[in-house]
């Protein structure tokens, strides 16, 4: 989806008059980089949701509650 959104993008930007190929080479150049943004914090996400999974998952074996756990 994003890179349907970058080439719709790139097509509104070249019909531009003020902005052509300066325009285009703007967007080329930041494109990979929301790119790399969106990847670490899909990543950092993912980090986040299996630590929070592996928490809960013991407190489960034990038989805890979160309460207790908040209270020890």
């Amino acid at each position: 989806m994003g890179a349907l959104y970058n080439i719709v993008d790139q097509i509104f930007i070249a019909s531009a008059s003020y902005l052509g190929s300066y325009g285009n080479a703007a967007n080329t150049v930041v494109f990979p980089l929301t790119v790399v943004a969106l990847a670490i914090a899909v990543m950092i996400g993912k980090a986040i949701l299996l630590q929070w999974n592996k928490r809960r998952w013991y407190r489960y074996q034990k038989g805890l509650r979160q309460r207790d756990v908040a209270d020890y």
